[in-house]
């Protein structure tokens, strides 16, 4: 006669049972957390650069229209990449962390 096989949750009566889905720092949900903190303070990186470049622009600091392009340039793909990492966590895409972590 089969044995039964029970799992952890199986001992717990269901007073006990802890709520998987609201825990703070467990299966996905600290990554989960962590790439979204990270994605955000890239926003915030990004938006930063585009503005310091347009600021120097527009009070004539730096003239030269290739370095200005080139910092908005790289402002607007770190945006993009933090865009995408930031809908891959909260959506758990895989293909767009994929990308995200090899860029």
């Amino acid at each position: 006669m089969p044995r039964k096989v029970y799992s952890i949750d199986h001992k717990l009566t269901s007073s006990h049972k802890i709520n998987k889905a609201k825990m703070g720092c467990g299966y996905f949900t600290c990554s989960r957390n962590a790439l979204m903190a990270l994605n955000i303070l890239y926003v915030m990186i990004a938006v930063l650069l585009i503005g310091v470049a347009a600021y120097a622009k527009a009070i004539s600091f730096i003239d030269s229209l290739a370095i200005i392009g080139a910092v908005i340039g790289c402002g607007a793909f770190l945006l993009l990449l933090a865009c995408m990492g930031i809908f891959g966590a909260a959506k758990h895409h895989q293909i767009c962390l994929f990308f995200v972590s090899f860029t």
